[in-house]
């Protein structure tokens, strides 16, 4: 959750109904709200990707920003690679089989423990992209009061 200026709060369930509110309201606000998001959303996707150390780059290019009407805007890894580079080890740190204990091993001395990628990016910058995200949501909310007040 972030709060911005005079006590703007945003979190999943209330982003949520501003873009159902912004469908039936002004769903051209809701295009340009969903296309701010995927900015942000798109610069943690890059900077997910930018960690991993890989010579095809297949995990890196797995990451994809999805915009949709009813979940709005997230970021997932669309590769077996990219599910198993963020999250091997997280069930059972040991593996099954020596081969699983060396991978697991391995991605936690590269790149730490799991949700070591694509939630390491966003830790890093969620602060900002917090604070980033509700300022789109206000000057959103902003620009819509202005229509409603002219009519």
């Amino acid at each position: 959750m972030a709060t911005v200026g005079e006590g703007v709060r945003v979190d999943s369930a209330s982003l949520k109904r501003t873009l159902d509110e912004l469908s039936e309201l002004a769903p051209d606000l809701r295009k340009d709200l969903l296309g701010e998001l995927g900015i942000i959303a798109g610069e943690i996707r890059a900077d997910a990707a930018s960690r991993i150390v890989s010579r095809t780059h297949e995990s890196a290019r797995g990451y994809k920003v999805q915009v949709s009407a009813g979940r709005g805007v997230r970021i997932v890894g669309t590769t077996a690679g990219a599910a198993i580079s963020e999250f091997a080890g997280s069930v059972n740190p040991a593996g099954k089989c020596p081969q699983g204990a060396s991978l697991v091993s391995t991605l936690n001395a590269t790149y730490g423990k799991p949700g070591r990628i694509l939630w390491a990016a966003f830790d890093a910058r969620k602060e900002e992209m917090e604070r980033r995200v509700a300022e789109s949501v206000r000057h959103t909310e902003e620009a819509l009061n202005v229509r409603m007040h002219r009519v």
